[in-house]
């Protein structure tokens, strides 16, 4: 999908004053930034309908997730300059999500480095 389209599409179907939730996986979450620093593949990133280039080689991608891949992920920073380039209010900018740690931790990590978690996601308003 182009995301430019993506976003004027959300922009044009809300009414004035509304509200969009956008939420993606994320380029810079601890894991895909481990994997990065060793050379290999994200994660998040599918290039294959299979794992490829990391640990998971050969893990379909419909067993790690909904079976969609991934062909566009971002940096909060990056989402957030999208949105406000085609016209929103940024509200608020919160991650979730940290693989191999207890819930708690994970929730309480998300709170404190959104830009570290495994998906990013952002609060929109059509100004």
């Amino acid at each position: 999908m182009e995301t430019d389209n993506f976003f004027k599409e959300i922009y044009r179907l809300l009414k004035p004053n509304g509200y969009a939730i956008i939420s993606c996986p994320n380029i810079t979450s601890f894991h895909n930034l481990g994997l990065m620093i060793f050379g290999m593949q994200p994660v998040s990133f599918h290039s294959s309908h299979i794992q490829v280039g990391n640990p998971l080689f050969g893990t379909k991608i419909g067993e790690l997730s909904s079976g969609l891949r991934h062909v566009k992920i971002f940096t909060a920073p990056a989402l957030k300059d999208l949105a406000t380039h085609h016209g929103f209010e940024v509200l608020d900018i919160y991650g979730y999500g940290h693989y191999y740690i207890p819930k708690f931790i994970s929730s309480f990590l998300s709170k404190l480095t959104p830009r570290y978690s495994i998906y990013i996601g952002i609060v929109l308003k059509k100004l």
